[in-house]
């Protein structure tokens, strides 16, 4: 796993709930016609440890990208959390500039494709249970009885074993105080509060300074 020091994620853990949270992900790889992307949600298996070690996926069967992976099953998975820009409007240091705070992790692949039936049904019923967890009245792929079975016909499942982890969390950890407190303020003011309640968690080890910092802006404005 690599990433910048200073925009690295805390742990695993921070990798693996991206995953879940946010599983859909562009899947790249470069073939014969050339280069192949495709936005399909994937599944991860873990280590005891945390780390990922396997995504599982499927694709439409007249999907030109599967021909390009069963030839090449070399790929990049593109997965993408909490992001947005960050407006120096918000900064009581107007001499600070725009920027664009993010999450993502890229993941490299060793695509096998799987076209047995038993694939497919285990990767979607493993979609579906991830998804629907917590609904009221969650569905299952059983409600669709014999119309599931004629829409499986027309994907391909596929597993990619990992070999190489790349992230970025950037999320204001070389930030002075007063411009993360401001950039905070400014996204909650303007909904993103995912994005900014991640900024709170990597940065909570300045949390006391944080929140002072925050104190005396709102002083500072009355």
């Amino acid at each position: 796993m690599s990433a910048t020091r200073t925009f690295a994620a805390r742990s695993v853990s921070d990798i693996s709930s991206l995953i879940r949270d946010y599983p859909l992900a562009w899947l790249v790889s470069a073939g014969e016609g050339g280069i192949h992307s495709t936005q399909v949600p994937l599944l991860a298996d873990f280590a005891p440890d945390g780390g990922v070690i396997r995504l599982l996926g499927h694709v439409d069967r007249l999907n030109p990208h599967l021909a390009a992976l069963q030839q090449d099953g070399r790929a990049t998975a593109l997965f993408a959390g909490p992001h947005g820009y960050i407006s120096p409007s918000w900064f009581r240091d107007r001499t600070q500039a725009l920027t664009w705070n993010l999450t993502t992790v890229k993941i490299q692949l060793q695509v096998s494709i799987d076209d047995r039936s038993a694939c497919a049904d285990s990767v979607l019923a493993r979609l579906v249970e991830q998804m629907e967890r917590g609904r009221p009245q969650a569905w299952s792929v059983a409600d669709m009885a014999e119309r599931y079975h004629q829409l499986r016909r027309g994907i391909v499942g596929f597993y990619g074993q990992v070999f190489g982890i790349e992230v970025k969390f950037k999320l204001g950890q070389n930030e002075r105080l007063d411009v993360l407190a401001d950039q905070i303020a400014g996204l909650e003011a303007n909904g993103n509060t995912d994005l900014a309640k991640l900024m709170r968690e990597h940065n909570d080890h300045r949390a006391q300074l944080l929140t002072e910092s925050r104190q005396s802006s709102s002083t500072g404005h009355d």
